[in-house]
């Protein structure tokens, strides 16, 4: 939930494709919506993938079968943020809606949001302007922001 990715792609991460060196995670184009998808992974967040993995270097990450199956999003942390927010029911499409609302609130550009989003500009643009360093890096920075307003910052 620190990310803004879609819960499959997620439940899907795998070892293989974490750098920790450039602290990324590059999503195979096979199981996103977009093409090239690298993501910048703060400190929480290698933190969490570390924790996650304990010994195993295969698999995949987030499971409760020592790798073999990924977690289902009726897990019990889904229940436990519908209960914490009072409410019946909470999609993954409403967490990622609330996530990128308040990235907006707090000042982020909306190209950066939707590099959280994992949206990317299909038009013209895109075939030109092609960097990489700065978007990760203002994609960090929009974490590093998510992450302070929930007060979970590591």
């Amino acid at each position: 939930w620190l990310s803004n990715k879609r819960g499959i792609e997620v439940q899907r991460m795998t070892p293989d494709q974490i750098d920790w060196r450039r602290e990324t995670w590059t999503l195979p184009d096979v199981e996103n919506k977009a093409r090239n998808v690298v993501q910048p992974l703060t400190p929480k967040m290698l933190e969490l993938i570390r924790d996650a993995l304990g010994n195993r270097a295969t698999g995949y990450v987030f499971s409760t079968t020592g790798g073999d199956n990924f977690v289902t999003l009726g897990s019990k942390l889904a229940k436990a943020a519908v209960a914490a927010a009072g409410t019946p029911h909470i999609s993954f499409h409403d967490y990622r809606r609330t996530f990128s609302t308040q990235l907006e609130e707090m000042g982020v550009p909306s190209r950066v949001i939707s590099l959280t989003e994992g949206h990317y500009d299909r038009g013209i643009e895109a075939h030109y302007q092609q960097a990489t360093k700065r978007p990760l890096d203002e994609q960090l920075d929009a974490y590093r922001k998510w992450e302070q307003f929930l007060g979970v910052t590591g």
